[in-house]
């Protein structure tokens, strides 16, 4: 090989010789047609020299033009080289792995944003000119929003973990069925068992604030009960605004009853109804309606069909037979005569004072009196401790957007016929153990 200098410019395509000096390797790229398609963006070949003199050679060398062009060559260092075939082998790679979008914030608020411009055309569109200051401000409102099924869901209504000997209270509050905002059967019925399998539980308060209620539920309440009482943990009670009728009949298998002085309590008897027979409507209005029966019976009871004299005494069978179950577990669990029992037990509600007098109940007095004697007389441990395990209803989206209905102005406007509506869908179904008084 030649070196390549000014004077010498007929070698100058033929080969390019790096100095001797150079402390970096070439690489030797070989340059390509202008209308070559095999690879694309390839570098202009251009004669790059080192900086101690061949910079200026590759300044003045010019390549003839009646001859085709040839090839030139480029020295690159090596971490060069390796950088660019490092970045090529990884870019593909990079491109088919593309992180997904996560939803932001933005996202979330641009969505509770379309609905509140939802609410709002509902209200404009059904509601003009209404005033809603009064729905916002009223605080069942408030409690609905406070109300908003969450992520603990069912949590709430599990047996806490007591490290402790404690006395559990367990309240019986609202008409008793299958499930309301202040009853819930399978509750009580899984939390008294959970309550049986606790060392810890030392005994079972019961607060008493019901009007009664099914017949069915009263009564498998009061057998599980039973079942705890015969662990040999004993079950005290307190009545307080009201304990009539399945209220009593639960609460009566305390083993010592204490009753606020104010409490409506009694009420031992079992009602069904009301029953309405509309046909005399349906015959002013034109209104036909047919039900289609195999048994005389079948339909009795029905709107369109009146009341005969062997349905009467069919239900009238039915019913003294729940009577007797009642008035059988009063006689069991407070000592009395079944005559006696049956002798009180017409139906009527007693005060407080009047049932302590007939042995309905053992004591009258205020709910932290009750506590105070409950542990320190009944119990004998002034020191124990008293748990109050609490039924919390957790409300569903339909139960929120109702009652924010309901509050708005105009919905009520028939509060009487409202209130008799709520009224007929409180009774329970079929007997009950129920008072459906003034109260």
């Amino acid at each position: 090989m030649s070196d390549i200098t000014p004077n010498n410019e007929e070698h100058k395509n033929e080969e390019a010789v790096i100095p001797a000096s150079s402390e970096q390797s070439a690489q030797i790229v070989p340059s390509e047609p202008e209308n070559s398609s095999e690879t694309a963006g390839t570098v202009e070949p251009v004669f790059a020299a080192e900086e101690s003199g061949t910079a200026a050679q590759a300044e003045n060398t010019e390549t003839s033009p009646s001859q085709p062009e040839a090839p030139v060559f480029m020295a690159q260092p090596l971490e060069v080289v390796a950088q660019s075939a490092a970045y090529e082998s990884t870019e593909p790679a990079k491109s088919k792995t593309k992180p997904k979008a996560k939803k932001t914030v933005g996202f979330w608020v641009f969505c509770f944003l379309i609905g509140a411009v939802a609410v709002a055309s509902f209200v404009g569109l059904f509601l003009p000119n209404k005033d809603l200051s009064g729905v916002l401000n009223d605080s069942s409102f408030s409690t609905s929003i406070s109300s908003f099924p969450s992520k603990n869901k069912g949590k709430a209504n599990k047996l806490p973990k007591y490290n402790h000997d404690y006395i559990a209270r367990i309240d019986i509050k609202g008409v008793i069925q299958e499930k309301n905002e202040t009853y819930n059967q399978k509750w009580l019925l899984d939390m008294v068992d959970s309550l049986m399998k606790d060392n810890n539980n030392k005994a079972l308060f019961l607060y008493v604030d019901s009007p009664g209620g099914s017949v069915y539920e009263a009564d498998e309440l009061y057998l599980k009960l039973c079942e705890y009482k015969k662990t040999g943990r004993p079950i005290y009670a307190y009545f307080a605004h009201m304990a009539a009728s399945g209220g009593y009949y639960i609460g009566c298998v305390a083993d010592y009853i204490m009753v606020n002085r104010n409490c409506t309590t009694g009420s031992i008897g079992v009602i069904m109804g009301p029953v309405y027979t509309l046909t005399g409507l349906f015959e002013k209005y034109g209104i036909e309606s047919t039900s289609i029966t195999a048994g005389k019976n079948k339909n009795m009871f029905n709107l369109n069909e009146p009341i005969t004299d062997e349905q009467r005494k069919i239900m009238q069978d039915y019913i003294d037979e729940a009577y007797d179950q009642f008035t059988g577990i009063v006689a069991k669990e407070r000592n009395l005569d079944i005559k006696r029992v049956r002798e009180l037990a017409d139906g009527r509600i007693y005060t407080p004072q009047q049932a302590l007098n007939i042995n309905l109940i053992d004591k009258i007095c205020g709910y932290d009196d009750a506590v105070d004697y409950m542990k320190c007389e009944l119990f004998s441990d002034p020191d124990i401790a008293l748990e109050h395990v609490e039924y919390i209803y957790e409300k569903s989206f339909s139960d929120i957007f109702s009652n924010i209905v309901s509050n708005i102005p105009g919905k009520n406007a028939d509060m009487f016929l409202d209130g008799i509506t709520e009224r007929m869908n409180s009774c329970p179904k079929g007997p009950a153990y129920f008072y459906g008084g003034a109260f």
